[in-house]
């Protein structure tokens, strides 16, 4: 997780000017009689993949306690600016995470967690390490689910019970950990440097030289996103949204699960829904016979209106965050209304027809749609979304019981050709799923499309009823991304 990030300095005076702000009210409206320390809190370790989300949120709700208590917090984003993304990534994992640290920092203590999973289920190691090089305190919580908040009230009640212990921090060192939330590189003692005084753990030592965050020594080029990133994330994950990833100051893992961006990931999903409209067909086929002998054949053949469930697949690609272009393929259940019959001429030129109506047949046609998708809001967990493609639907051949002395014409299947267009929401509860709703409307064209006919016909014929010319979909389902 080694990613240097380069931030606007008034941006990230900003932010961390409103976080202070926070700490500060957090310290009035907590009792007097425990004093404000400053804390350092890196990024939670976690085992696999599996604990990153379950990490991420533990870290955040620590955070969040220890400000309530009136703690000074000195989280990753504020730190990583110092001491480098590499230097608390996995710290619990790292022999130097965070005992080097600590003298770099105007702190009183360290927090380090790591998130593991057990055959008991989800436990953290927490450490509690004092700056004064005292007794490191350790101890193992079970994590419960929908309990998290009890996890972090306990690290909370064993970094007071720590910092108890130690004498209360020098204005000096209180002053530090403000300039540092400000923005300021604050770093008390470089790598470099002379080995670590008492005077500086306890915070008397002159303050270090504020370094320019403009100066270009100190801000990566744009182009350095690319091979810094932490396993896992790639640049093609923040197509579009780089500027979003810069602008928040998260590590890059942590932004990928608040802002939840699709670029650079395949795409599959599966849905459900209804179509409006028209989904149902219908034909009605004739022959005429004179003097025992068959004449002509005759049929008409068109789309009829109903309601009928559908199902369909779509896989496709996201190059950009607001942006995922791909194909659905889908059934359109549906029916098909089909009456066959002849007319007799007779020697003296009277006719009789016999029309018989056929039970109404279980029908499916497929639909393929070439779509592309944009988001409106293309980071964060709601994300609507509009779209728009070309449909064509295909249905098949119809299939006619051929009486012995009569052969029926068959109505040919064919392609209705369409535009579609329409939008959605999709709520992404984590990086790579999301579930979501869309309302869709599809205009048909072609010959198709409407009542079609095959070969003359100089009888009755029922008159047809003019399909709707359009449908109106319905669809559900829940989004993969890869």
């Amino acid at each position: 997780m080694g990613l240097t990030r380069g931030v606007n300095r008034a941006q990230l005076i900003l932010e961390s000017t409103l976080r202070a702000l926070a700490s500060l009210c957090s310290i009035l409206a907590y009792s007097a009689a425990f004093a404000a320390e400053p804390v350092f809190v890196p990024p939670f370790t976690y085992a696999t993949s599996d604990e990153f989300a379950v990490a991420v949120m533990l870290d955040s709700m620590t955070q969040d306690q220890l400000l309530a208590r009136g703690h000074v917090v000195l989280g990753g984003q504020v730190v990583a600016p110092v001491v480098g993304d590499a230097a608390i990534s996995q710290c619990a994992d790292l022999p130097s995470c965070p005992g080097d640290l600590l003298p770099r920092l105007p702190v009183s203590a360290a927090v380090v967690a790591r998130i593991a999973r057990s055959s008991g289920g989800l436990l953290g190691h927490v450490e509690v390490w004092p700056a004064d090089g005292g007794q490191v305190e350790s101890l193992d919580l079970p994590i419960a689910a929908g309990s998290e908040h009890l996890f972090a009230a306990a690290v909370v009640e064993a970094v007071d019970a720590a910092l108890r212990r130690m004498p209360p921090s020098p204005e000096d060192r209180l002053m530090l950990a403000a300039r540092m939330i400000a923005g300021e590189l604050v770093d008390l003692a470089p790598p470099a440097a002379t080995p670590v005084t008492a005077e500086v753990l306890t915070g008397n030592a002159p303050p270090t030289d504020v370094v320019d965050l403009d100066a270009p020594s100190r801000r990566p080029p744009a182009s350095s996103v690319a091979g810094k990133l932490p396993e896992g994330v790639a640049p093609r994950h923040l197509a579009g949204s780089e500027g979003h990833f810069r602008k928040s100051g998260l590590d890059a893992r942590d932004w990928l699960y608040r802002a939840m961006p699709h670029a650079g990931r395949f795409t599959f999903e599966v849905r459900a829904g209804i179509g409006i409209g028209d989904v149902d067909r219908f034909s009605d086929v004739r022959v005429d016979v004179d003097g025992g002998a068959q004449r002509g054949q005759y049929y008409q053949e068109g789309p009829a209106s109903a309601r009928r469930a559908r199902g369909a697949i779509f896989l496709g690609y996201a190059p950009l965050t607001y942006l995922d272009v791909g194909v659905l393929v889908g059934l359109q259940y549906g029916g098909r209304d089909l009456t066959t019959g002849f007319v007799r001429v007779a020697e003296d030129g009277s006719t009789q027809a016999t029309v018989s109506p056929a039970p109404e047949i279980q029908a499916v046609q497929v639909a393929v749609q070439p779509r592309v998708r944009g988001y409106l809001a293309p980071v964060g967990p709601a994300k609507p979304f509009v779209f728009t493609g070309m449909e064509f639907r295909v249905f098949d051949a119809y299939n006619i019981e051929q009486p012995e002395t009569l052969v029926y014409p068959v109505p040919q299947g064919g392609t209705v050709p369409g535009w579609v267009g329409g939008g959605g929401l999709m709520i992404d509860p984590g990086p790579i799923v999301g579930l979501f709703f869309e309302a869709s409307y599809t205009a048909h064209f072609g010959d198709r499309s409407r009542v079609y006919e095959d070969g003359t016909w100089q009888y009755d014929i029922p008159t047809p009823e003019e399909g709707a010319g359009y449908t109106v979909g319905l669809a559900g389902g829940v989004q993969f991304r890869l």
